[in-house]
C-alpha cells in the first residue's frame, strides 16, 4: 500500500482521537505533519512538487475562509494541507478540496449520531423520551403523505407530500395531552396507504423521517440560551451576529456564514471554531446583547480522516468528477 497514504492516515487517526477527546488537533502534530508531508512529496515525485505545495495552499486557503466564518477550528485548518501534501499526485491542484469535500458529506451524519449521544448523556430521559414522540409522530406523519403521494402519481405529489406531513405534524403536537388517541389514529392510515407499496420506499420514508426527527429534536436540546454575562472565553456559540438590512440580529453558524458568503449580511461577532475569545464577549456586551445560545462543538478532524480515507479509495470526489 501506498507509504505516503499511511503515513497520512497515522497522522489524520491521532488528529481524530485528540479532537474527539480533547477537542484539538495540537499544532505540535499538525506542524511537523506539514513539514513530512512537503519532504515526501519533494522525495517521491520532485518534478510536480510546485504542484503540490499549490494544492496544499489551495486547501488552506479554503479552510482558512471557513475558520474566519466561525466553522473550523484552527487545527483543522492546519491539518487538511498536511494531509494533501501525503495524497497528492501528479499536476492536479484540487486533492485537499476532494478531501474536504468528502468530509463536509460525512460529517452531517456523524455530527448528527455524536450530537444525539451527547445530548442523551447530557440530558437524560426527557431528551429520550421527546425523541422517542417526535420520532413515531413523523414517522407516521412521512409514512401518510408518502402513501398519498404514490396514489396521487402526480408531478405536485411531493408537494402535497409535505404539505400533509406538516399538516399531521401540527395536528398530533396539538393534541399531544391526548397522544393515546391520537397515535393508534395515525397508524391505521399509514398502514393502509403503504400495503402495496415497495419495502425499500418504506424504509427510504421511515429513515428520512428518523433523520430529520433526530435532527430537530437533538438541535432543540443540544444548546443552552445564556446571559452574556456568564460566558467564558473558549466556549462555543450556536449562534453568530451579524448585521443586516433590517439590523443587527442573531442568527444561527450555519445561516450566518451563508449570509456572510452571499453578501446578504455583514458579520459583527462571528467566533471561529475555536469558541469565544474575551474581546469578542466584550464585544457582546457593548451591543447590547444579552443572551446568545452556546452548545458543544462538534470535531471535524474525524469526518476529516474519513474523508481522506474515501478520497484515496475513490482516487477524488464528486465534486471533482463532476470537473471532469
Amino acid at each position: 500500500m501506498d507509504v505516503g497514504f499511511l503515513a497520512g492516515l497515522a497522522v489524520a487517526a491521532v488528529a481524530a482521537i485528540t479532537d474527539l477527546k480533547w477537542g484539538i488537533v495540537p499544532n505540535r502534530l499538525t506542524y511537523p505533519a506539514i513539514v513530512a508531508g512537503a519532504i515526501y512529496a519533494a522525495v517521491i515525485d520532485p518534478s510536480h512538487l510546485g504542484y503540490a505545495l499549490l494544492d496544499a495552499g489551495v486547501a488552506f486557503g479554503v479552510t482558512l475562509v471557513l475558520n474566519v466564518l466561525g466553522v473550523l477550528g484552527g487545527g483543522d485548518v492546519k491539518l487538511l494541507p498536511s494531509l494533501t501534501l501525503f495524497l497528492h499526485r501528479g499536476d492536479r491542484i484540487t486533492t485537499g478540496i476532494d478531501v474536504l469535500f468528502n468530509s463536509i458529506l460525512l460529517y452531517a451524519p456523524f455530527a448528527l449520531l455524536y450530537l444525539t449521544v451527547r445530548t442523551a448523556l447530557d440530558r437524560g430521559r426527557s431528551f429520550l423520551k421527546e425523541l422517542c414522540l417526535n420520532t413515531t409522530i413523523l414517522v407516521l406523519a412521512g409514512l401518510i403523505a408518502g402513501g398519498v403521494a404514490t396514489i396521487l402519481g402526480t408531478v405536485i405529489s411531493s408537494v402535497v407530500g409535505i404539505l400533509l406531513i406538516l399538516a399531521v405534524w401540527k395536528v398530533a403536537r396539538s393534541y399531544e395531552s391526548k397522544l393515546k388517541i391520537v397515535l393508534p389514529a395515525l397508524v391505521v392510515p399509514a398502514v393502509l396507504l403503504n400495503l402495496r407499496a415497495s419495502p425499500i420506499a418504506v424504509l427510504w420514508e421511515v429513515g428520512i423521517a428518523v433523520a430529520l426527527s433526530t435532527a430537530f429534536t437533538t438541535y432543540r436540546w443540544a444548546g443552552k440560551e445564556r446571559n452574556v454575562e456568564e460566558l467564558r472565553e473558549g466556549e462555543i456559540p450556536l449562534e453568530i451576529v451579524v448585521r443586516t438590512e433590517e439590523g443587527t440580529e442573531r442568527v444561527g453558524r450555519l445561516k450566518g456564514a451563508l449570509l456572510v458568503a452571499t453578501g446578504r449580511a455583514e458579520p459583527v461577532v462571528v467566533p471561529s471554531g475555536d469558541g469565544f475569545t474575551e474581546e469578542e464577549l466584550e464585544k457582546l456586551k457593548r451591543l447590547g446583547i444579552d443572551r446568545i445560545r452556546v452548545g458543544h462543538t462538534t470535531p471535524f478532524a474525524p469526518a476529516i480522516a474519513a474523508g481522506y480515507v474515501v478520497t484515496y479509495m475513490l482516487q477524488g470526489s464528486p465534486l471533482s468528477w463532476l470537473w471532469g
